[in-house]
């Protein structure tokens, strides 16, 4: 062979190689573009990207699913037909779009943090001016339920909100804050409607007092609302106790087992001792009295009560108070170094004022705030 057809095939060859080696490097596979979109996509929804950058999530599957479907396809051709364009284009993008919903994702993240925790806050707060406004109020079971439920989904929300899962978490807390909003209106609505009767529990309380000083002599004021026992005496208080009332002492008494405390004037009938009482000392009351029995008369006639009721008696202050809750049949309850102490100061005869509250409804709230 010639020098010179040697030197011609060896350039001839070199050309094919350096072809054959670009073409190979063209085909190269997208793998790195692939695995990069994967790992982006992978961290977008362990963040959940899907619920907080649902649109941007979204593009980013169609595009690595594009790049996937396109990737087969062309691995299915001949190696020098392959062409792996737009499969890296749809991976790049893939990655581009993961990227930014993680970003967007971080950024709802932070303002959901912020807004989520004021949202507790604010819900807590709620709550314990509910409870202390109205805890000692007779609930009736489906209000008592819902209460319950109330507190269950502001523990879940605030639950979820620890565990990041802030969608979930924001659920919660509206239907918490719901529940109880709609409660507290419930019951402010029953506490208005009970205070209508505030100007003549304000004329009662006063003539209480106002014979007490004029006739130098002790009375009681029993105020159902604050849950305390007054002791006057010459019109100047004497001494205060915490007491307990009837299951459902909201109202007036109205018949027997309603377990609700009376409303109105009333006196001591009888100092029941040790012994003489199912309680630590009793002071019996003279309930019903003449204006108890007219209304519970009236209340048959309008149908208010059955034909059937019974008026009931036996309503006492005695002691075993101190259970912290509501739970006589309609007396009124102190703990028994009280008990003793009140017994003492009492006679046969000493007045007992029974009232909803000595203090207006907006005194009341102004004071809990």
């Amino acid at each position: 062979m010639k020098k010179s057809s040697f030197f011609i095939l060896v350039i001839v060859l070199s050309f094919l190689l350096v072809l054959v080696f670009l073409i190979f490097s063209l085909k190269e596979p997208p793998s790195k573009e692939i695995t990069r979109a994967r790992k982006s996509l992978a961290a977008a929804e362990s963040i959940h990207s899907g619920l907080y950058a649902s649109e941007l999530f979204k593009e980013a599957n169609m595009n690595y699913d594009s790049a996937m479907i396109k990737w087969k396809m062309e691995n299915e051709k001949f190696i020098f037909f392959r062409d792996y364009k737009k499969v890296r284009e749809n991976a790049i993008k893939a990655n581009l779009l993961a990227e930014r919903a993680v970003s967007e994702t971080q950024k709802r993240f932070a303002i959901a943090e912020e807004n989520l925790g004021v949202k507790i806050s604010q819900i807590k707060t709620l709550l314990l001016e509910f409870e202390t406004k109205y805890n000692n109020f007779p609930f009736d079971s489906k209000h008592r339920a819902d209460l319950a439920h109330g507190k269950l989904l502001l523990n879940e929300g605030i639950s979820a909100f620890e565990k990041r899962n802030y969608l979930l978490s924001e659920s919660k807390l509206d239907a918490a804050e719901k529940r109880i909003k709609n409660l507290d209106e419930i019951y402010k609505a029953r506490m208005a409607e009970y205070f209508m009767d505030y100007p003549l529990w304000k004329k009662w309380t006063d003539q209480s007092v106002s014979n007490s000083k004029k006739h130098s002599t002790y009375c009681i004021i029993i105020d159902k609302i604050s849950r305390v026992c007054i002791l006057y005496k010459n019109g100047k208080v004497v001494q205060k106790w915490d007491i307990e009332l009837g299951a459902n002492w909201l109202g007036d008494k109205n018949q027997q087992g309603d377990k609700s405390t009376p409303e109105g004037f009333y006196k001591i009938v009888s100092k029941k001792a040790n012994g003489n009482s199912s309680y630590h000392k009793a002071l019996l009351l003279n309930y019903p009295n003449e204006e108890d029995k007219k209304r519970f008369l009236e209340n048959k006639k309008k149908g208010i009560i059955g034909k059937d009721a019974k008026i009931g008696n036996m309503i006492e202050i005695h002691g075993n108070g101190g259970h912290g809750f509501d739970w006589t049949d309609g007396c009124v309850a102190l703990e028994d170094s009280d008990m003793d102490k009140l017994y003492a100061a009492c006679q046969v005869g000493t007045p007992v004022t029974i009232v909803g509250s000595v203090k207006p409804l907006d005194e009341l709230f102004s004071e809990e705030k």
